[in-house]
Parts: structure tokens; sequence; C-alpha cells
């Protein structure tokens, strides 16, 4: 009787825990946000724009606050500082301190590459509902209908994606060893890699996970207004069950 007991608590344990503010680890234990925060063109406002001069502005104040470390989590800081300063409204760009180029730059470069290729002339007002989580979107460079997402993930814990239109994907992200991964392909030598010639991966509407601490870029070469399961706006909070 007492063994019966025991289990229905644990039962009901699990379905407490399930049910809060966390889901259960989903891949790899991984905590996983239960939030799920939808990429679509719904009520996307232009709030600035990214001219010729305001990009070089942008990118030379990105990594002028590098420090020699190169860690990852200057790599993220650097990736965050693109999408938060590409969003300021006036085209001039203070440069906080004169950039010093050196050898342990590559990944930056790669990720201000892949910057450039993903973000086009107009930055959209785009509101996370998940703190830490933050998604900048953009005109595509490439299409008069797509879009450009740069989402930068400096939580522990991973978020769900859902996607209103296929898209083209490239992740970054590292592991415990430093070993940088470019859409789980090891990363050897940034330098030797051009960001124009890379090929994304395909990911079709739905749901995407992202990773806890990583960087995304997407490119659409059209969004869709709704996400497939109809009528909410992009960045709206939208909670789901995970079923287990």
């Amino acid at each position: 009787m007492k063994i019966i007991k025991t289990i229905a608590l644990l039962l009901i344990g699990g379905l407490v825990l399930s049910g809060s503010a966390w889901a259960k680890p989903v891949i790899d234990n991984i905590k996983m946000h239960n939030t799920r925060i939808l990429i679509n063109s719904s009520g996307a406002r232009p709030v600035s724009e990214l001219t010729r001069e305001k990009t070089e502005k942008i990118l030379l104040n990105a990594h002028s606050a590098i420090n020699s470390s190169s860690s990852w989590d200057e790599v993220l800081r650097f990736a965050d500082n693109l999408g938060r300063l590409s969003l300021s409204e006036k085209n001039d760009v203070i440069i906080t301190k004169p950039y010093i180029q050196n050898n342990k730059k590559d990944i930056f470069s790669l990720i201000s590459g892949l910057w450039s290729k993903t973000a086009g002339q107009n930055v959209y007002s785009f509101k996370s509902p998940v703190k830490g989580t933050n998604i900048y979107l953009y005109s595509s460079p490439k299409t008069q209908q797509g879009f450009g997402v740069l989402a930068v993930n400096l939580n522990d814990f991973a978020v769900t994606i859902r996607l209103a239109s296929p898209a083209e994907v490239f992740l970054l992200k590292s592991e415990r060893n430093n070993r940088i991964l470019l859409n789980n392909d090891k990363v050897s030598s940034a330098s030797s890699i051009n960001p124009a010639d890379l090929k994304g991966r395909v990911q079709n509407i739905g749901d995407m996970a992202i990773p806890p601490r990583s960087i995304t870029f997407l490119l659409f070469d059209e969004l869709k207004a709704n996400d497939h399961d109809g009528g909410h706006s992009h960045g709206e909070e939208h909670r789901h069950e995970h079923n287990h």
C-alpha cells in the first residue's frame, strides 16, 4: 500500500513540474522554456534604416566593445550589439573607442558576414516575450517580400520559435570544449569561411528549437503574416504543453 502511495505522489509531482514555468528537459538534458516565440510579419513596423554608413559604424562599434579574451560570452555580446545598435532610429552611431584588429577576431568576422547576409535595409520592431532571448527583424537583402532575423539567446535554457514560412538557417553555438559549431558542423577556421558563399540548412514551417547561449540567423524569401496555427502576431507569447 505504501508503494502505491509513493508512486501516486511521484506521478502527481511530475504533473506539477510539467505545468510550471519550465518544461521537462527535451534535448540532451537541456531545459526548455515553455513559451513559443512566433516569427511572422504581422504588425512589422519599420523603426530604423541600415544605411551603408550606419552599418559600418555599427560593425566598428560592436568590434570596439570586444576585449582580448574573445570568449563565447564576448561573441554573444558582439552579436547582440549588432542587433541592439541597428534599432537606433538615428543614422549616426557613436563609436565608443577605436577598433584594433587582431588575430582573435575570426569568429566575429564570420558573424559580421552572416549579419550582412541576412539583414537588409529596414529594421523592424520585434518584442520577444522571453527575457534574454533577443530577436531582431530586418527586411531581406535578397527579396522584396523577404525578411531576415537575428536571434541571440543569452539564456541557459533553450527556447522554441515558430516559423510562419520556411527559412534558411545559420545557427552558431559553442560546446563545453570551446569548439564552435555552425549548423552542427565544426568551425575549424572561421577565417577560411566566406559567409557570402555559405548555404544554410532549410527549416520548414513550424517549431524550431533555439539552443541555450546561441546565435541564429534566419533568411526568409517571404514571411507570412500569421503562423500556421493562425491568428498570432509576431513575438506574441504563446504557451504550449509538452507531451511526455
